[in-house]
């Protein structure tokens, strides 16, 4: 069956193919498998995250290449993507624990670097792909419509990644030290949940920090290569490669109100029982993670459009 619509009229005939259906933005069946209606796409947060669960399947294709380009247009491939946590790892217990004897709470001061940095990782590598989001994907976004919250949160994927590779490497260590002196310094009790709730902390926030960059990316590198340098600086105000409690008296609340805090505390806490997560470094990172995605998340729908026009 085919229909001829007047001019003006919202019902077009169309072939029944999947790639409409896959990308079409809005429609809805009517009498037949070959007429649909099709509307504008509906203002409001709630619609945006609907639209986000109707199309959660591209989440998974994104966020696959997200993950390949870590070892993209490489020689060894995807060996790159456990031998660059290796490599990274390597140097860093050796210049703060080895030379510059960073505290770690009596815990053999490699395994305690490896679990804050694997949370770190996972919250930086999640904000640079989220950033990126339209800019790496804009081939795919200007030629099809596709709901750009797909994108921007299968960043989560690359940053889950790098997270269970580090946790990986502190899991041998794990078994190193258990080999040789007779314990793995972790904790398995109740704590233990404390990891996925500061892990799914660290993803909203670095989800957060896309939701308001990912408009302006594709307009100038400036955005990237400013978080970039950000980011940096922030690794070492957090307490990653040394614990809250080493914090000087006088600059521990500020320390406090990092918003990073508290989940970088909370998976220690979880899987080594050593710690604390103070009331302020909670309260600051729940405020922040909530003002900074619902009104990114406000930003963000205003802003996609002219952000995809603009590639």
């Amino acid at each position: 069956m085919t229909a001829n619509p007047q001019p003006g009229s919202p019902v077009e005939a169309l072939p029944e193919e999947p790639a409409l259906r896959d990308f079409q933005p809005r429609s809805r069946r009517l009498s037949d498998s070959t007429l649909r209606v099709f509307e504008a796409r509906r203002p409001g947060l709630g619609e945006r995250l609907a639209e986000l669960w109707r199309y959660r399947r591209l989440t998974g294709y994104f966020g696959r290449r997200y993950i390949r380009k870590g070892y993209g247009r490489t020689w060894l491939g995807w060996v790159w993507l456990p031998l660059k946590p290796l490599l990274h790892v390597g140097s860093r217990i050796l210049i703060f624990g080895g030379l510059l004897g960073a505290p770690s709470e009596g815990i053999p001061y490699a395994l305690f670097f490896l679990v804050g940095t694997s949370v770190w990782h996972m919250f930086d590598t999640t904000a640079m792909f989220a950033t990126r989001s339209i800019e790496l994907n804009r081939r795919v976004l200007s030629r099809a419509y596709v709901p750009r919250l797909t994108a921007l949160v299968a960043a989560a994927a690359p940053g889950f990644v790098q997270f269970g590779l580090y946790f990986l490497i502190a899991i041998g260590a794990a078994g190193y030290y258990r080999w040789t002196g007779g314990t793995t310094y972790l904790a398995f009790d109740a704590r233990l949940l404390l990891l996925p709730a500061g892990l799914a902390l660290m993803a909203l926030l670095a989800l957060a920090v896309g939701l308001w960059l990912a408009p302006f990316s594709p307009q100038a590198r400036d955005v990237r290569w400013g978080l970039r340098h950000a980011l940096s600086f922030w690794y070492f105000l957090t307490p990653v490669i040394y614990p809250l409690s080493a914090v000087p008296e006088q600059y521990k609340r500020y320390a406090e109100l990092n918003p990073l805090t508290a989940p970088v505390e909370m998976v220690r806490l979880g899987i080594f029982n050593v710690g604390s997560v103070p009331r302020v470094a909670l309260e600051s990172c729940l405020g922040a993670t909530l003002v900074l995605l619902l009104g990114g998340l406000w930003f963000f729908g205003r802003a996609e459009s002219a952000a995809v026009d603009s590639i």
